[in-house]
């Protein structure tokens, strides 16, 4: 007896060492476990099958979700400050098929709604910082089951932001050689004076455009939004007049933008943010073109000064006779004006599968002088109106008993009578002319007028309403026409920001001409 019972002390001594032992080592796992859930740069936490946040999770889950007393919460409860409801509803059900043990790990894993989440967390000055967060989910099973889902959240804002830094890189790269094409493309002495003109336009409405975030009237945000669609419009133009393809392309996609903002019933400041971004973008483009024609205009000085070293004899070719010597002089002449309205034309009349011929007297420098721009302007709208809207098909045209080309007739004269050293600028077209009940029908469906102010209007006042905004009889929107801003940025230019006129007189069927009266920009001189 003695013997078992001295037996018995000694098992039960080594049990209790062995207990204690045990209880030793798990107390050292259970701190070894506290000090990385408490130390590790990532939340890790446990969800059950009611999404319901377990009771170890790392600190950084408190840090990352802004929020403590985690163990028993809702996960979707937890995210719900930071996402919009439509992608809690899919976040929720994807937690849902993880506690399902039918569904297959990968295709889990490739349809994770969470892989990638942008975050606003709002600051204590009101606004709200940007983040990036990354979520990975792996089942733990059990008895055939999913017990549990283990959750990792990454906080990976820098590792996109150097992404999205080297895609911004190689996007300015490709776009920078797509400038570098435009240039070598097109006409030095024209390109230099699209920038100009496109310089022009930025300054117009750049002072409008610095307060439009403010708190301004509804009425006030659409002004400033009409002002930057005639700009985008306007340059789109010019670029299409000179044919840098690349820039139209840009404006193009700018103007989308712009008319969906249009196209709200109502404006607030904040929603003119992705707008202005885009033309903060467009502004960069131009940076852009002109540091490459500057760069190329110091290549052909340095060529030249190369070239009379090496081979100084008289007449022989010099780089700066070339085209591109001609991109730092930004010169002008109007002979220029009206080849290469003639070049647009015919390059658009190709695209719609249709014949023109141009015609055009009266052009000079000095008639022109310092009004060039506007008079491009002109006849640039004009001319992309033309083809898309007044001519002909050859083949309506021979069954309508036309000839197949289509004609366009330009002219510029003086016109003292109407204001002294002023100018009459006449553009006429022998295509589909204007028909005033398909205009107050157009009219009627844009909703410009109400229907008994329509009927009212005889045909030469119904005719002008093609220089409302947002008038177009175009049905889709592409580069060439749709916008319905094309007139009414031309009788902006002429006629409210010069006091000019502008007349229309057409026949349906035969004809349509348009005739603009420009005021001197400077008074004449007192004798």
């Amino acid at each position: 007896a003695e013997t078992q019972t001295a037996t018995a002390e000694l098992l039960t001594q080594q049990t209790r060492t062995q207990m204690d032992a045990s209880l030793a080592k798990t107390e050292r796992l259970l701190q070894e476990n506290s000090l990385l859930l408490a130390t590790v740069q990532q939340g890790l936490l446990v969800i059950d099958s009611k999404h319901r946040i377990g009771s170890a999770y790392s600190k950084e889950c408190e840090a990352l979700f802004r929020q403590d007393n985690l163990p028993g919460t809702s996960l979707i409860k937890v995210l719900q400050p930071y996402f919009p409801e439509k992608l809690l509803q899919t976040v929720r059900d994807y937690l849902d098929l993880l506690f399902n043990p039918a569904k297959k790990e990968k295709a889990l894993v490739r349809i994770n709604p969470l892989k990638e989440v942008e975050v606003n967390l709002p600051q204590l000055n009101g606004t709200a910082e940007v983040r990036h967060w990354e979520f990975n989910f792996r089942r733990v099973p059990e008895g055939g089951k999913v017990a549990k889902v283990f959750v990792s959240v990454n906080d990976v804002t820098e590792s996109v932001r150097m992404r999205q830094e080297l895609q911004a890189a190689e996007r300015l790269k490709e776009r920078q050689f797509e400038i570098l094409a435009s240039v070598l493309q097109v006409d030095p002495v024209q390109f230099g004076e699209f920038l100009d003109q496109t310089d022009q336009e930025i300054q117009r409405v750049s002072g409008s455009l610095s307060d439009a975030t403010g708190q301004l009237p509804p009425i006030a945000l659409r002004e400033r939004l009409d002002a930057l669609f005639r700009a985008a419009h306007s340059i789109k133009g010019h670029a299409a007049f000179i044919g840098a393809n690349s820039f139209v392309a840009t404006v193009h996609e700018f103007e989308d933008q712009i008319q969906k903002l249009r196209a709200r019933p109502n404006l607030h400041p904040s929603d003119l943010v992705p707008a202005i971004r885009q033309y903060t973008a467009l502004t960069r483009d131009l940076a852009l073109a002109r540091n490459v024609v500057t760069r190329l205009g110091t290549f052909r000085k340095q060529a030249s000064s190369t070239s009379r070293e090496i081979a100084p004899g008289a007449g022989q070719s010099r780089p700066e006779d070339s085209a591109f010597a001609s991109i730092a002089d930004n010169g002008s002449d109007s002979g220029g004006l009206v080849a290469t309205l003639n070049q647009l034309l015919q390059k658009l009349a190709g695209q719609l599968g249709k014949q023109v011929r141009l015609d055009a007297s009266g052009f000079d420098d000095t008639m022109l002088a310092d009004r060039q721009a506007l008079v491009r302007e002109i006849v640039v709208q004009l001319g992309r109106n033309s083809l898309a809207h007044g001519l002909e098909s050859p083949a309506e045209r021979r069954s309508a008993g036309k000839p197949p080309t289509a004609s366009v007739t330009l002219s510029l004269h003086p016109d003292d009578e109407t204001s002294p050293g002023g100018l009459a600028l006449v553009f006429r077209d022998d295509g589909r002319g204007l028909d005033p009940e398909k205009i107050r029908a157009r009219a009627e469906g844009l909703r410009l007028l109400p229907p008994e102010e329509l009927a009212a209007l005889d045909d030469s006042q119904a005719v002008l309403l093609i220089f409302e905004p947002g008038f177009s009889t175009a049905e889709t929107v592409d580069e060439l026409a749709g916008r319905g801003v094309g007139l009414d940025l031309l009788r902006q230019r002429v006629v409210d920001d010069l006091g000019g006129e502008i007349s229309v007189d057409s026949i349906p069927g035969q004809f349509c001409e348009f005739r603009f009266h420009l005021p001197a920009l400077t008074a004449p001189p007192v004798t």
